[in-house]
């Protein structure tokens, strides 16, 4: 059994894994502050997108034949039920998505009041896994060697309160635990665009259409932010995270609204 081999590995060798979430509003620097804790503790970042990636080649590697892509898997457990299941699930999903992408595309092009200088279509939105499906692809994800045995560093995940409830569940049972939790609190849109509007890879010239394009992108990303605060059962993660459950855990919390935070922040900037 590859997991109870790990297990002993690491209790012979008295590794301590670090796991640690990097958590708040898009950004506000979580990414920056991931790789610097990645170089210090020499761990690997997963963030939504590497989860996403990580799902898709599950999937497709199920379908391979090729004994070279099966192998980058340590400790596979493709004839396990419960990962037939998500497989099927993942191939499934992504064919729902890529069926609404299409029309979705479509209809895009086809606008009446589209302009040559309006930007290309936005298929990020749609290419997107529920919460549900994104933390068990995750927890497949830790199983992997480079995490179950030296852990990791979450990016931005979980996102919600929905998304942590998955993820600890089973936390009583010996599931997912982390050592540290920083999270970025309060965190006013004016800062969060100045952020964008400073990093490098925004376009100098304001009158360039690809900077409304990440300004628009950004306040809509902002705006569903505020949306999900007013829907019923709306959980804050920092009140998530204040549960007795996680006392053990050390938790940074970094709010722009104080001081202290906005100079700890500044670091990251």
């Amino acid at each position: 059994n590859p997991q109870s081999i790990r297990k002993e590995f690491i209790k012979y060798r008295n590794l301590n894994s670090n796991k640690i979430l990097v958590l708040g509003s898009p950004y506000t620097g979580k990414t920056e502050l991931s790789i610097i804790l990645s170089k210090i503790f020499h761990l690997p970042v997963i963030n939504s997108k590497n989860i996403f990636d990580f799902g898709i080649k599950l999937a497709n590697i199920n379908n391979s034949n090729n004994e070279n892509d099966e192998n980058q898997f340590q400790g596979n457990q493709r004839k396990n039920s419960i990962e037939k299941d998500l497989i099927y699930d993942i191939q499934r999903t992504m064919k729902e998505l890529d069926e609404g992408k299409a029309i979705a595309e479509e209809n895009y092009n086809k606008r009446k009041d589209k302009k040559k200088t309006d930007p290309p279509f936005d298929d990020s939105m749609y290419y997107r896994f529920n919460d549900e499906m994104m933390v068990r692809i995750l927890k497949r994800r830790l199983q992997e060697n480079d995490t179950s045995i030296y852990g990791f560093i979450l990016d931005g995940f979980p996102k919600n309160h929905h998304q942590a409830e998955e993820l600890f569940e089973d936390m009583d049972k010996g599931g997912m635990i982390s050592n540290s939790i920083i999270i970025f609190d309060n965190v006013e849109d004016d800062y969060i665009i100045n952020r964008i509007k400073s990093s490098e890879s925004f376009p100098k010239d304001a009158k360039d259409p690809q900077a409304a394009a990440i300004l628009e992108r950004a306040n809509r990303r902002l705006n569903k932010i505020k949306d999900n605060k007013n829907e019923e059962g709306y959980k804050d993660l920092v009140e998530f995270f204040k549960d007795e459950k996680f006392a053990n855990m050390k938790t940074l919390i970094l709010d722009t609204k104080k001081e202290d935070s906005k100079k700890a922040m500044k670091k990251t900037d």
